[in-house]
């Protein structure tokens, strides 16, 4: 009897843990974040030796900002800068950005949470329907 006992606390402790396990994924999935940055696609605009630049356009509090993620996947860490052109359906934009050091394997991006100074831009009363991006960059070794 009281190895009966014994197994049916095991299956209830490891179901517990199951479901906690499970829940805790969930919860920690990026997906599952209203708002976060991973929770939309970003579209690459250009790889630069190694460092990807991605955007994505994002309603922030009512307000439209372009979002910058830079994708470190050289072997080394890279700092340098770039000038972003924005061609939009209200005309053409530059902006330029530096890109602090940025360990190899590593990545910054802003969000609507987390605005990176240099790396949301606000496009406010911007018609974005043909939104087209074009990257000239610098980076060298930090």
């Amino acid at each position: 009897m009281q190895v009966k006992n014994v197994v049916t606390k095991l299956r209830e402790g490891l179901l517990r843990c199951t479901l906690l396990l499970l829940l805790s994924l969930l919860l920690a999935s990026p997906g599952a974040r209203a708002g976060s940055a991973a929770a939309t696609e970003w579209t690459l605009i250009q790889e630069v030796d190694g460092v990807s630049f991605y955007y994505q356009v994002a309603d922030c509090n009512g307000h439209q900002v372009l979002l910058l993620r830079v994708v470190n996947a050289s072997t080394q860490k890279v700092a340098g800068h770039w000038l972003l052109d924005i061609n939009t359906g209200s005309g053409k934009l530059q902006f330029p950005g530096v890109l602090m050091p940025l360990e190899s394997g590593s990545e910054q991006a802003a969000s609507c949470t987390a605005p990176e100074p240099s790396l949301a831009i606000p496009m406010p009363a911007t018609d974005l329907s043909s939104l087209q991006l074009s990257l000239a960059a610098t980076l060298n070794p930090a």
